[in-house]
Parts: C-alpha cells; structure tokens; sequence
C-alpha cells in the first residue's frame, strides 16, 4: 500500500517501477531540491527522464496495481516536454497525486545518458537513479545527504 499524499512514497513507488523497466530517470523538481536541503513544500513528484512517456508509466503503474490515469503527453514548456500521470486512490490507497515526466526538449540534453549514480533515500528505503550530469545533483549531493553521487 502506498500512501498518495506522501510525494516520497510516490517517487519511491516510481523509481522502483521505472528501474525494473530499465529506463534512465533522475530525481526533479522540488523533491530534488528538498533533498540538497532546501526545503521545499511539494505535494507531487516529478521525475527527469530521456522520453517522457506518460502512456508507458502509467502503463506500468496498472501492472503494479495503482489506478492511473494520463494527464497529459508530452506538452512543450519552455526547453522541456512534459508527461503527467495521475495517480488515483481506491479502497485501499486513498488520495489523489500526480507525476511529472520532464525531457529536456534538446536533442544534445537527451544524448548525455548515465553519467551518474544517484541514490534517494526515505527512511529504511533506498532508490536508485542513473542520470545525465546536468539533470539532477551536480556538485549538491554530497556524502550523508538524502541523495548522494557517485560518477558511473
């Protein structure tokens, strides 16, 4: 069970879908941003990915036994494409949330693949997350903090 009003729950739920999937994803948005230490207040979870494949997420989400729905595929914002999945809650997992695929619109953004190993961490559980060098940590992420890097 899975709590939808916990964007760390969510996120780990996601990380773990899309690592089985094998598909390259990073940490974004203000989960990311949170866990440098600058705390920001965010209800969902928004994850950088090569192909923001909403249909595919959501896809995998049904399989893992979560009611999903496509917001929206790949909506042009500024230099990025956007996907979103809504997550729905039933008997069991009550609540509402939603997930933000982000793909850097430029070609040369979704070429820079895995150059780095990231790690999030939420209490006992761990996920792991390869990702461009430019998309998430860079120099932020340091040893002890809730996401750490190592160069692949």
């Amino acid at each position: 069970m899975m709590n939808l009003d916990d964007p760390v729950a969510v996120a780990l739920r996601v990380a773990a879908l899309l690592e089985r999937a094998e598909t390259p994803y990073a940490l974004y948005g203000g989960l990311a941003v949170a866990a440098y230490g600058a705390p920001r207040e965010t209800k969902d979870a928004d994850l950088a990915v090569v192909a923001a494949d909403a249909g595919a997420l959501a896809e995998l989400l049904g399989r893992d036994g979560v009611r999903a729905t496509v917001a929206f595929e790949r909506v042009r914002f500024g230099g990025l494409w956007i996907g979103r999945v809504t997550l729905l809650g039933g008997p069991d997992e009550p609540g509402l949330n939603t997930v933000d695929l982000v793909e850097p619109a430029s070609p040369a953004m979704r070429a820079s693949r895995s150059s780095a190993r990231c790690e999030l961490h939420c209490g006992t559980v761990r996920s792991d997350c390869s990702c461009p060098r430019t998309w998430c940590c860079s120099s932020c992420c340091r040893p002890g903090s809730a996401i750490s890097r190592t160069p692949l």
